[in-house]
């Protein structure tokens, strides 16, 4: 029922790329909220996975701190040519 909202949601604001359960949150706050990683977070514990846990954890987050940054410095390098 969740997805056939989002979608529904998507496409009525004319958003076919991302889906809801595909777009990432900004925060980190939501993006520990949303139910795939409270279930993610839920396996971790019951099996006792921290420490694998913790370092898949930290390279998702690598990963998307060196994608911001690509962005920056191509929007920077951008603005450069433009000036």
């Amino acid at each position: 029922m969740e997805k056939a909202k989002t979608s529904r949601k998507a496409k009525a604001s004319g958003n076919t790329e991302q889906t809801g359960a595909e777009q990432l949150p900004s925060s980190f706050k939501k993006f520990r909220q949303l139910p795939e990683m409270e279930a993610f977070y839920r396996f971790i514990y019951e099996n006792d996975l921290r420490k694998e846990g913790k370092a898949i954890i930290d390279r998702l987050l690598m990963s998307r701190k060196a994608e911001k940054l690509a962005a920056r410095s191509s929007k920077k390098k951008s603005a450069k040519v433009v000036n």
